[in-house]
């Protein structure tokens, strides 16, 4: 990647940084692409994000395919457990 590159990804990097509740809010759970400080296309898939972004800038140009996700991971924490009732295993 060349500086000129390096550069421009962080660009938009930044742009998504300051824009990112409104992103969200608009793009919940889609592929953005983003180009020249602007979002230019949502998706509903990373390989439909790159797509566009390759036909319509080229492998030349920085753009930055951000994926929109919720604020916080969600993460869930289970326990398994034999019963004595039971050679099922319940979690707790």
């Amino acid at each position: 990647m060349s500086e000129e590159q390096e550069k421009e990804n962080r660009k938009n990097q930044e742009y998504v940084e300051k824009n990112l509740d409104k992103l969200r809010n608009l793009f919940m759970d889609k592929y953005v692409v983003i180009f020249n400080q602007e979002m230019v296309g949502s998706f509903t898939t990373f390989q439909e994000a790159s797509e566009f972004g390759v036909w319509k800038y080229g492998i030349d140009k920085a753009f930055l395919i951000y994926h929109m996700e919720t604020k916080k991971p969600l993460n869930f924490v289970f326990t398994a457990k034999p019963t004595t009732h039971s050679p099922v295993w319940h979690l707790a």
